[in-house]
């Protein structure tokens, strides 16, 4: 209980808490909707380091990768979000309307024709704002899958060139309980591709 000599004051914001308000501010206006968006596929077209010039580190790519092995990729986990700064004019806008922080039902991203050209030719118009680590471990670790993939493919393929007189059953259950399944589980794994829950700033 406050005796009545005391006073009560509030503290103003120092410069480093008013910047960091003033930013989320802008944020929230700035802020178009979640969706997904390949950034595997689409990694050349982007732009890295403009506001984030955090040198990629092999050793935070490995961890993240140790962690895709174990805990699953999780790439629509809203905690995941990769932020992307793109002018709305190279958004489609019919893909923004509705509710824009929808996590569930992500709709994929859609372009203007022109931003394929416009980024083949070297121009920037999609920035990466940070996530740069998540991507290439994304990118290392599918391309560590196929890899799998493929020498697990060649073990059938020779398998299917013995004749039966010279398969025994360690063989067939070892494709059949082992590496089938194996192969099955990387298809699933790798069947959005590169894609990723990204938040659009405009």
């Amino acid at each position: 209980m406050l005796l009545n000599s005391e006073k009560v004051t509030s503290r103003g914001f120092n410069k480093s808490e008013k910047a960091e308000i003033d930013l989320d501010k802008k944020l929230s206006v700035a802020f178009v909707r979640y969706v997904r968006y390949d950034v595997v596929m689409n990694q050349s077209t982007m732009t890295f380091k403009k506001w984030n010039d955090c040198p990629l580190l092999p050793v935070q790519v490995n961890g993240l990768i140790t962690s895709f092995k174990v805990n699953g990729v999780n790439c629509f986990k809203a905690s995941n979000v990769i932020p992307l700064v793109i002018s709305k004019k190279y958004l489609a806008s019919n893909l923004y309307r509705g509710n824009g922080n929808a996590m569930k039902d992500l709709k994929e991203i859609r372009l203007m024709d022109n931003v394929k050209m416009m980024t083949q030719d070297g121009k920037s118009i999609i920035y990466v704002a940070s996530g740069q680590h998540h991507i290439v471990a994304l990118s290392q670790y599918q391309r560590y899958l196929k890899k799998i993939k493929s020498k697990s493919m060649k073990s059938r393929k020779q398998l299917e060139k013995k004749s039966l007189d010279n398969i025994d059953d360690m063989e067939i259950n070892q494709e059949n309980k082992v590496n089938k399944p194996i192969r099955d589980a990387i298809d699933d794994l790798l069947a959005f591709k590169g894609q990723w829950i990204v938040a659009i700033y405009n």
